[in-house]
């Protein structure tokens, strides 16, 4: 069953003070990363996304309701 997971990350082109979210649904939490970027990653690590972007992956939550 999927869950909904947030998703905070930093952009590489956009303002430092600037932070992204946004909220996927995935059966995984790695799943959910990598339909963000198109490619495996890790919290923390700067990745290129499949966009073209540089996105750093600050959280994951849990964002399923009840």
């Amino acid at each position: 069953m999927s869950q909904r997971y947030r998703i905070s990350y930093k952009h590489q082109d956009m303002s430092p003070d600037y932070t992204g979210m946004k909220t996927i649904w995935a059966n995984d939490e790695k799943k959910a990363l990598q339909i963000l970027t198109g490619r495996a990653t890790k919290v923390g690590q700067w990745t290129p996304a499949k966009s073209g972007a540089v996105l750093k992956v600050i959280s994951v939550e849990d964002a399923t309701d009840g």
